[in-house]
């Protein structure tokens, strides 16, 4: 087992290349999941942004994306559009479904943004991947993807986190799984999050694949002023017309685009999170920030041992719905077994 611990509880605080993804997709039922912590002590295991996708003229999308807080002249549009409807509510006692602030909703639902964080985990029910070795041989080893949860999901997260029964889910030694229940397809899904009553430390083997983590960061740059004014340019209305309103010189951009959001009731505010009280024996615990230990191919599975599979599923309590068909256990016909440094070694000689 690895020296690594995370020196806090990263989540109870903010946020400040691979050739292939692999995405996590929750699909309907049940998806057991475990968070990974970072392999960089000063990282979080998450990475934090709001989105926007913009339709063009061609009928494709384009996605910008930028940091919570940060000036964006689309978000600035939405909060003038919400300020507008609070006022005509109140002067002029319109309701929600006045046919002027239904209007005026869809317009607005149409320029926010999207909270969402990325995060990198192990699928419990899609735990194992071939890849090619450099000797282009196929191989086998813990398969990493990259997840990106919603805001509901998020905030019971966090919640959980806050929890001294629980703390951070993605603690190398006292994290632990989560089942997440999806229900229904597009907009009207629904998630239940379901924390495992027991820890699940990662093993060795896990603990050596955090090396393969995406650098999530790197994934989802923010856009830069001159790509948000280019996809602004092709797109439809109304994001034709916001870019029509600006002046191409960066000083009238930023301008036009550094009011403070103020919208309550929105995704696309400030993204202060308030800190968490965390277990006083995982504070003593995590004093330390000792760096991930972790050597190459001694993640990798082989076709001579068998892959031990270390989930430890509890029966499940009365508010507990984990599909009674969820088969967590790997293919026991894999035979499959790890590549440490010296057997890789051999292999090339």
């Amino acid at each position: 087992m690895s020296e690594y611990k995370e020196s806090s509880n990263p989540w109870g605080k903010t946020q400040g290349g691979f050739t292939q993804i692999n995405n996590m997709k929750f699909v309907a039922g049940s998806n057991l999941i475990r968070i990974l912590p970072s392999t960089d002590p000063k990282k979080y295991p998450f990475h934090e942004y709001i989105s926007h996708w913009i339709e063009q003229k061609d009928n494709s999308k384009k996605l910008i994306v930028h940091k919570p807080g940060t000036p964006c002249i689309l978000c600035k549009k939405a909060n003038e559009i919400w300020k507008n409807m609070a006022r005509l509510r109140e002067e002029e006692g319109l309701s929600k479904t006045d046919p002027k602030i239904k209007e005026l909703e869809k317009k607005r639902a149409t320029l926010r943004g999207k909270r969402e964080w990325d995060v990198n985990i192990f699928d419990r029910n899609d735990y194992v991947e071939e890849y090619e070795r450099e000797d282009n041989t196929t191989g086998k080893r813990i398969k990493i993807k990259r997840a990106r949860i919603c805001t509901s999901m998020q905030q019971t997260i966090r919640s959980l986190a806050s929890n001294q029964e629980y703390g951070s889910p993605s603690d190398p030694e006292t994290g632990y799984d989560i089942t997440i229940e999806a229900e229904g397809e597009g907009m009207k899904r629904t998630y239940t999050l379901t924390p495992s009553r027991k820890s699940s430390p990662l093993n060795d083997k896990e603990i050596n694949a955090l090396k393969r983590n995406y650098d999530l960061e790197d994934l989802r740059k923010f856009t830069s002023k001159t790509d948000i004014l280019e996809i602004l340019k092709n797109g439809i209305k109304p994001y034709f017309e916001i870019y029509q309103e600006l002046n191409t010189n960066s000083e009238d951009f930023v301008e036009k685009n550094n009011d403070k959001i103020e919208d309550p009731d929105s995704e696309i505010g400030n993204s202060k999170i308030e800190e968490t009280k965390t277990n006083k024996k995982s504070e003593k615990k995590n004093d330390k920030k000792p760096e991930v230990k972790v050597e190459k191919n001694d993640d990798e599975f082989e076709d001579s041992d068998e892959v031990e599979n270390t989930i430890d599923i509890d029966e499940p309590s009365k508010n507990e719905n984990i599909d009674d068909d969820l088969d967590l256990d790997i293919d026991d016909d894999l035979d499959l077994d790890i590549d440490d440094e010296e057997d890789e070694s051999k292999k090339k000689k």
